[in-house]
């Protein structure tokens, strides 16, 4: 008694989340949640009736979300890349290579207009969900680049509507995914 201050859960829907808190508070709900893939609207609106918050992990599909993917083929898994093969089937459920190109072409434009990276808009887009508290963002040692000062800077822009909207619209290229549950 008295060890336990707060109650996270990961990858609950809707009705796992209300039995779950007919017992305890949840604080946070760590779910797949990225520019494609978004929280449900029961989802949010639990978060919002209970006073919750979303973690999300996945924010950049594995590091599809950058500009090392603009204009590359679709890339082919590897051992070393496991997860990437799921982040690859998110973006089919969404849409198609081709749609989620147009989209890394919109999150370019914006990033020249901040001089930032396609990277940083996309952290800082998820980010601005509603409800999202936090992005888990995964980095690779000896990658010989510094993610952690990036994704610091990420949280310094400022997206403007205009960036918002050409976003959201990039976004409708494919199919709307919600509760970050496309493959549990």
């Amino acid at each position: 008694q008295g060890y336990i201050r707060h109650y996270g859960v990961e990858d609950f829907n809707v009705q796992m989340l209300e039995t779950f808190a007919q017992k305890l508070d949840i604080v946070t709900v760590q779910q797949e949640i990225n520019l494609i893939i978004r929280p449900a609207a029961a989802s949010v609106n639990f978060c919002k009736a209970h006073g919750c918050m979303f973690v999300a992990y996945g924010s950049l599909l594995g590091g599809l979300l950058s500009d090392r993917y603009l204009g590359a083929p679709r890339p082919v898994p590897d051992a070393d890349h496991s997860k990437m093969t799921d982040y690859l089937g998110s973006i089919d459920q969404w849409g198609n290579w081709d749609a989620f190109q147009r989209l890394l072409q919109a999150l370019d434009r914006v990033a020249k207009r901040h001089d930032k990276t396609i990277t940083q808009i996309a952290l800082k887009y998820t980010l601005d969900l509603p409800y999202v508290v936090s992005a888990i963002v995964g980095i690779r040692l000896g990658s010989g680049s510094d993610h952690r000062r990036e994704n610091l800077e990420a949280l310094q822009i400022q997206l403007s509507q205009r960036d918002k909207d050409d976003i959201l619209i990039a976004v409708g290229y494919g199919n709307y995914l919600g509760d970050g549950l496309t493959r549990t």
